[in-house]
């Protein structure tokens, strides 16, 4: 599995199961940015926006905590 992907292990770990919240929660939050901005953009767009970021950054930093240890081992970084 890659890192960032939008699902995840369960409990189990033999099956896989969707992680909704954190981009639900980042179109709920770019939905009601929306409202508060005045001459702002549809909703929907807003909301797409924001979910697409989630991803986006959500990839990027879960690549970065993966690998940073062989990163720093590569460059000879000590605690």
């Amino acid at each position: 599995m890659a890192c960032g992907s939008p699902v995840a292990d369960d409990r189990t770990e033999k099956s896989l199961r969707p992680q909704l919240f954190p981009y639900v929660g980042a179109f709920t939050g770019g939905v009601t940015a929306t409202t508060w901005e005045p001459g702002s953009a549809r909703w929907e767009v807003k909301g797409y926006q924001a979910a697409i970021t989630q991803l986006t950054i959500g990839r990027g930093m879960n690549w970065i905590d993966e690998f940073t240890p062989e990163i720093a081992r590569v460059l000879r970084w000590h605690k």
